[in-house]
């Protein structure tokens, strides 16, 4: 009898053990965002702002922008985020003249976007400039292999520890009782 508790007790803890390597990871959030600059044409600048997997972003978003041309330099400036919606915009309209602008966010993710916007007298038709996060994804950790989240951990060590201590109080007592 005690070497079956003994035996059920070393299966059980190697068994939530086992669980602790096998479980899958628990879910990744998104790892960068795809940021898309839309120009009109007349200096209005907007940013619609995406996970990479495509799904719109819904937690807020901070951006700025910074615009570079001969004439001078604008930003960085915070971009403002349109109410319901994945979209930071530009509250102000750049001038006449050929722009370099960057766009960089950091919450709810890491995005960067860098396009050149020419700005006229007459309006020129509006222009998109999608960029991904190559640079962001380059440049962070390499995830550690396979991962277990805290609480499923702790309940794993929880039940290990249980188990282990209830198989030592059946040792205990049936020595007493000897």
């Amino acid at each position: 009898m005690l070497r079956r508790l003994l035996r059920a007790g070393v299966v059980a803890a190697a068994a939530a053990l086992t669980g602790i390597l096998v479980l899958p990871p628990p879910a990744e959030g998104h790892a960068g965002m795809v940021l898309t600059l839309r120009d009109d044409g007349r200096g209005s600048l907007s940013v619609d702002v995406a996970w990479d997997d495509g799904h719109p972003v819904t937690e807020p978003i901070a951006a700025t922008l910074t615009a570079t041309s001969a004439a001078g330099n604008i930003g960085p400036v915070a971009l403002r985020r349109l109410a319901g919606l994945p979209t930071v915009v530009y509250e102000g309209a750049l001038p006449v003249g050929s722009w370099q602008v960057i766009v960089d966010a950091a919450l709810p993710g890491i995005g960067h976007c860098a396009a050149t916007v020419t700005v006229g007298a007459s309006p020129g038709p509006p222009a998109v400039t999608s960029c991904g996060n190559a640079a962001a994804a380059a440049t962070s950790p390499a995830p550690a292999g396979r991962g277990v989240s805290p609480t499923v951990l702790v309940g794993l060590i929880v039940i290990c520890l249980g188990t282990l201590g209830a198989v030592g109080a059946l040792l205990v007592s049936r020595r007493r009782a000897a």
